[in-house]
């Protein structure tokens, strides 16, 4: 816990452990300019001669591996890295340590890159006085829930997608206002009162007849990318019914391999095994039962023949009773079997197909792109319109018209393809989704007092229809921050954090952290000892949860600490005020803010 007063430096100590981090909040993290920060951030709080020696270095576990990372403030690059096991030594070149850095992130952390890993910190482990909410935020929420599910997303892919929808859309809303600039052009033309049989009729020119031929590409790519998306939605469903049929094949197997045993074992108990006959030895232990020599092809023989209930030495058919239960399992063994083998001969088939449609649809697009991109959008200055000749003017419209059905199309298909993908993504992590919900509700309902739960509500956006998760108490929906209160807004968030940071957890076998700034700052009186209950929960995982909090009587720092032992306090409490340069009114309040201290640190 950092404590002190205002001004002490408590934000700077927490922003200065999250740059060590992160290097701060680039473009890639923040889209809101005002909430970007980096080195640049710290100039005010050292003299320039300062800014060219300070250095942060911060030391931390991911998974098991501990992680050393140090930034200077001339800019946010690392300066130099190490790490427990995979670069024991320092790197102190910038760029070898940017890339071991990234390298222990991907291998003992799973991200992809170190953009990945800083939207993690500032979007889901790190909660700012800025009060950034991620309850809230559909977008933020898609892109955390697939990057703690790497496994089963491909997180960057999905957003690159996204982002190529967008230009798309940009581009066809730039197509639509030249359409209508083209429009207003031969409205004038015709208040010229130039007629339209004057015109004469073009003279189709091999680039025209490639335009002319543009709809109908387009109709047959439309065909082709739906016969994908359709093939791929097919072949992935029969995977998963694959996965589970050879799962279910190997249980019966290893259940039919166990009666078998048992029977051979009961037949042989009697006589054979008391005797120690030769057919047993041959069974048991591939001895010939002529010349007593190890026969391992004539053993694997034997014991087929045994499973098969023939004779084990000429493979005759024999009256040996088998077991009920062999019988029920070798049954649904053979039918697994065959629905595995029927489902795999789908799958060969789905994926030719599928291929097939790629393939397809590649060779059309290309043809399009080959056509659409040979036509710049064309800039229509309303100046200039008067000067151009019907004739050109219906040329343009025609281009504008076909590139923007095109556009259309590929948005239409596009926006299917990324909807089918994320609702294929939510079912494959339906297990994990009602771990996070109970979590959630567990963390939720100890702040609020009464039942809280974790309610999936579509979140229709201009271009995408998203799932995004939203409390529900007191029997209504929240969908929006304004439907609670301050504090019920910012704590159902904390909750929201915390189970998807328990979720985390579980799945990488590991304990996490939970950085949080000033949390009573928005909190009513009544909801404190509610909000002890939630953070000790949290820390009773093993998790780790660092707080800034101001000297207050009656605060939530003394309460939180009041369930560490005295004798670990200290070491959990960095006080601003042995530390920090306080200003006249601390100095003049300080025996009282040493004895709210001391309530604290023990």
């Amino acid at each position: 816990m950092v404590l002190g007063g205002n001004g002490l430096g408590k934000t700077t100590l927490m922003q200065a452990l999250v740059y060590g981090l992160t290097g701060g909040v680039s473009e890639e993290i923040e889209e809101d300019k005002r909430l970007r920060w980096g080195h640049a951030y710290f100039r005010s709080r050292l003299a320039p001669k300062q800014l060219r020696t300070a250095r942060i270095t911060v030391s931390y576990n991911l998974g098991k591996e501990r992680l050393t990372v140090r930034r200077g403030l001339l800019g946010s690059h690392v300066e130099a890295f190490r790490s427990s096991s995979a670069f024991p030594s320092w790197i102190e070149n910038k760029e070898a340590a940017e890339r071991a850095l990234g390298t222990v992130l991907r291998d003992f952390g799973g991200y992809a890159n170190m953009d990945d890993f800083a939207f993690v910190v500032h979007r889901l482990m790190y909660l700012p006085e800025s009060r950034r909410l991620l309850a809230w935020d559909t977008n933020a929420q898609t892109r955390i829930l697939m990057l703690l599910n790497r496994d089963l997303a491909e997180e960057q892919e999905f957003r690159s997608r996204r982002d190529r929808l967008k230009r798309l859309d940009s581009r066809k809303r730039h197509v639509h206002v030249q359409l209508g600039h083209a429009e207003q052009a031969l409205i004038n033309i015709l208040d010229e009162d130039e007629s339209e049989d004057d015109v004469p009729d073009p003279i189709e020119s091999p680039e025209q007849a490639a335009i002319d031929e543009l709809p109908n590409l387009l109709k047959e790519l439309g065909g082709a990318s739906k016969e994908r998306v359709e093939a791929g939605e097919q072949m992935r469903s029969v995977a998963r019914s694959i996965t589970v049929l050879a799962n279910e094949v190997d249980d019966l197997q290893r259940s039919a391999d166990n009666a078998e045993a048992e029977l051979v074992s009961s037949l042989l108990e009697g006589e054979e095994r008391e005797s120690n006959l030769a057919i047993y030895k041959l069974l048991e232990n591939a001895i010939c039962p002529c010349c007593g020599t190890k026969q391992k092809v004539m053993q694997a023989t034997a014991r087929q023949f045994q499973r098969e209930q023939k004779c084990v030495l000429c493979g005759s058919d024999a009256n040996e009773p088998e077991s009920p239960e062999l019988s029920s399992i070798r049954s649904q063994l053979a039918e697994k079997t065959n629905a595995l083998q029927a489902n795999e001969e789908a799958h060969r088939l789905l994926q030719q197909k599928f291929l097939a449609a790629r393939d397809h649809e590649d060779a059309v697009q290309a043809q399009v792109n080959t056509i659409r991109f040979s036509q710049p959008i064309l800039m229509i200055p309303d100046s200039s319109l008067a000067k151009t000749t019907r004739e050109d003017m219906l040329r343009r419209r025609e281009s504008l018209e076909r590139e923007e059905a095109d556009l259309a199309i590929q948005l239409a298909t596009l926006q299917a393809e990324l909807e089918n993908e994320y609702n294929t993504f939510l079912r494959s992590v339906s297990d994990r989704m009602i771990t996070l919900k109970q979590a959630y509700e567990r963390y939720a309902s100890e702040f609020l007092g009464i039942p809280c739960q974790l309610v999936p509500e579509q979140d229709a956006d201009r271009l995408l229809d998203l799932t995004a998760f939203i409390p529900e108490f007191n029997g209504a929906l929240r969908p929006t921050p304004d439907s609670c209160s301050e504090a019920q807004r910012f704590f159902l968030d904390i909750a929201f954090r915390m189970a998807l940071l328990d979720l985390a957890s579980e799945m990488g076998g590991s304990p996490t952290s939970f950085i949080c700034e000033t949390p009573e700052n928005a909190l009513d009186l009544s909801y404190l000892d509610n909000v002890v209950k939630m953070f000790h929960a949290f820390v009773e995982k093993k998790h780790s949860v660092i707080l800034s909090a101001n000297l207050q009587e009656a605060g939530l720092a003394s309460r939180i600490m009041s369930g560490v032992s005295q004798s670990e306090r200290r070491g959990r409490v960095v006080n601003l005020l042995e530390i920090g340069q306080l200003t006249a009114v601390q100095q003049g309040s300080l025996s009282r803010l040493r004895h709210l201290a001391r309530k604290v640190t023990g």
